[in-house]
Parts: structure tokens; C-alpha cells; sequence
């Protein structure tokens, strides 16, 4: 009998002990982080042709001086990268290389920490892929590709995108706040110098070869942050997203927004549209002030940069003279004009100061 028992215990104890065990093994080996898969040069070319949907990455800092064809620049080092990622697809293949393994492997695994899941390394980089008889492209290309999803990603977080639609046909559909430059009467070739390269670009038109020829206008003149919607106003309407026809609008703001870029953008003119004595009263600091009442802002009108981005506003008037005077800047052409929504009020409200130094304006530092 007693053997029996100590059998019994036996059996619990090395139970217990295999449970306790296995908990320890479970606690002692978490699962792996997120990685990417390396590939050498032959895999990476077999690659593009498996993966329909690859998107080549050249993450160096001098992506002029060699890559592989079709591949987008987007350095790791700088930051550019990291911003980068909040406008790809994870859904894509990726297939990333450099002049040095050290940036190869460093965004390969930012990118799989970011949750993509086909993430390709190019073992020994671009001397590897050279060294294979492979084709090396050298010169600039457009930054990066975005198919409609990522696209409208990007449009919704980077509040100083400002998308451009190169068709002739921009009054019959066009993506929200879009600028249009019709190749027939106003080419965006003839206006690339006016444009502030600071800003990020979505260049899309009605067929690849004209969005592909604006976007590479753009990167030719030192654009930093240029993209293109894969696929063009196609694509964008085919996944049902939003669209705007007839004549382009202004877009409103809140104050915090307003805030955002007026501190990443220091050439963002803000315009107070209210009579002389208001303005006089208070305003945000550095507005110009042209009033819509009186004809000042009309005269004004004609001599603005048409491609600059401009801020207006007034002042106790629940938005009514704010409103007639970006409707005006629009219709005059000028591309890109944006509305304080709630005015100098919101502003206020919102903890921003008025007349003085804005450097602690929304809890922010200019």
C-alpha cells in the first residue's frame, strides 16, 4: 500500500515539477521578435518577379550615386526614414538595400518592428548586386510610390501634404483639397520654382506617364519628401475614397492644427482679414492684416504667390468675413489657402497668444 502512495506522489510531484518546468520555459523563451528575411543577389532578382507587389528600397544617403532600377530613395539616417513609414503600405514586399550593410540592416528591422511582414534584406548590398552582373541605376528617382490606402493614410496624418492633380481633368473628380495643374494651360513645370520644397507632394494625375513625369519634376529640382498614388485618380476612386468635383476650395483648420504648421513651416503666411482697430486689438503674432470689408484684401490679391500656402482669419464675426475671404483667394487661383476654423477666438481659447511671441503657443516651442 505504501508503495502504492509513494508511487502516487511520485507521479504528482514530477507532474507538478513538469507543469512548473514548462511555465519556466514558456517565461525563459519569448517569442522571437519581429524580423526580416536576407536574401542574396540572385534571390533579390528572382524577387522581382514573384512578388508583384514588391517595393524596392534604397536606403543610403547618396541614392544618385547607384541603385537598383525602380528603387525609391528613402535614407535611414536624418529621420527621413522613420517619417517614411507612416506613408507605406504593410501590406507590400519590400525589398531593402544600401551602400553599407550597417543602414540595410538597421531599417530593415525598423520596418519589421513596424509590423510589415515581407520585409527583404539584400545580403552584401548593392556592391554584392553589382558584383552579380546585375543592372545598377544611377541618378534620382521619384521618393516614393503609395498605393490609395497608404495615400490616404498620409493625407489624414501630414497636415502639410499638399496633393497636386495633373490632369486636364480636375473639375470633373479629384482627391480632397487637391491643386490643379492642367498640362494644357497651367503645366506644374512652369511652377515647380514657385513652390515651397519644404512641403511633402502627392502628385497623381490620369495616367501613370503624366504623374510619373511631375513627381520626377519635383525630385529634379531638390523636392525632399515627393510621392506618387500608384494607380492615380483610378485607383484612388476604385477603392471608394472620397472624392471632390468642380472648382478647388479652401480647407478649414482648428487652432492646434494651424499651430502645427505655422511651427514646422516658417514661411506660412497668415492673413487677419479684419478692419484696422480689431486687428490692432489683437492678432497672431506676424499676421498681415488686409481687410475683406473694405477692398484691401482685393488689391492685395493679385500680387500673393499663387502656390503659397496662406492661413486666414478675422475676428468676432462667427467665421462670416474669414470665410468670404478664402472663397476670394481661391477663386483667384491661388492654390492653396487654408481657413483658421473659429477664428481668433479658437485660437485664443486653444492657449495660443496673440501680438506677442508665439514660442509657447499650444504647449509648443518655435
Amino acid at each position: 500500500m505504501r508503495s502504492v502512495i509513494d508511487i502516487r506522489w511520485a507521479a504528482a510531484v514530477l507532474a507538478i515539477s513538469f507543469l512548473v518546468l514548462a511555465g519556466c520555459s514558456s517565461d525563459s523563451h519569448p517569442s522571437r521578435p519581429a524580423t526580416y528575411t536576407p536574401v542574396d543577389p540572385a534571390e533579390a532578382h528572382a524577387l522581382l518577379v514573384e512578388e508583384t507587389d514588391l517595393v524596392i528600397l534604397d536606403v543610403s544617403v547618396d541614392h544618385a550615386a547607384g541603385h537598383i532600377p525602380g528603387a525609391q530613395s528613402l535614407p535611414v539616417e536624418g529621420g527621413r526614414f522613420d517619417t517614411g513609414i507612416a506613408g507605406l503600405d504593410p501590406g507590400r514586399a519590400y525589398l531593402v538595400h544600401a551602400q553599407t550593410e550597417e543602414a540595410s540592416m538597421r531599417a530593415a528591422q525598423r520596418l519589421a518592428d513596424a509590423g510589415f511582414t515581407r520585409v527583404y534584406r539584400l545580403a552584401g548590398d548593392l556592391p554584392a548586386w553589382e558584383d552579380a552582373g546585375y543592372e545598377v541605376e544611377r541618378g534620382s528617382s521619384v521618393v516614393m510610390d503609395l498605393l490609395p490606402a497608404a495615400a490616404r493614410r498620409l493625407q489624414d496624418e501630414r497636415l502639410d501634404l499638399i496633393v497636386i492633380d495633373v490632369s486636364d481633368q480636375y473639375a470633373a473628380g479629384h482627391l480632397p483639397r487637391a491643386a490643379g495643374y492642367d498640362p494644357n494651360q497651367e503645366p506644374l513645370g512652369a511652377n515647380v520654382s514657385q513652390l515651397d520644397p519644404h512641403w511633402r507632394y502627392l502628385v497623381y494625375g490620369r495616367s501613370r506617364d503624366a504623374s510619373v513625369a511631375a513627381a520626377g519634376l519635383l525630385v529634379e529640382a531638390g523636392f525632399r519628401y515627393v510621392y506618387r498614388l500608384d494607380g492615380d485618380y483610378d485607383a484612388w476612386a476604385s477603392a471608394a475614397y472620397a472624392v471632390e468635383t468642380g472648382p478647388a476650395t479652401f480647407r478649414d483648420l482648428s487652432a492646434p492644427e494651424a499651430w502645427r504648421l505655422l511651427n514646422e513651416h516658417w514661411d506660412f503666411t497668415v492673413i487677419d482679414v479684419s478692419p484696422r482697430f480689431v486687428f490692432e486689438e489683437a492678432h497672431v503674432a506676424g499676421a498681415l492684416n488686409f481687410f475683406v470689408g473694405d477692398g484691401s484684401l482685393d488689391v492685395v490679391i493679385p500680387g500673393l504667390n499663387r502656390h503659397h500656402p496662406f492661413l486666414v482669419y478675422s475676428s468676432g464675426d462667427d467665421g462670416a468675413d474669414s470665410r468670404i475671404a478664402a472663397r476670394a483667394m481661391v477663386e483667384a487661383g491661388l492654390k492653396h489657402v487654408y481657413r483658421l476654423d473659429g477664428d481668433l477666438d479658437d485660437w485664443v481659447n486653444a492657449g495660443c497668444p496673440v501680438t506677442v511671441d508665439p514660442s509657447d503657443c499650444c504647449g509648443g516651442d518655435r
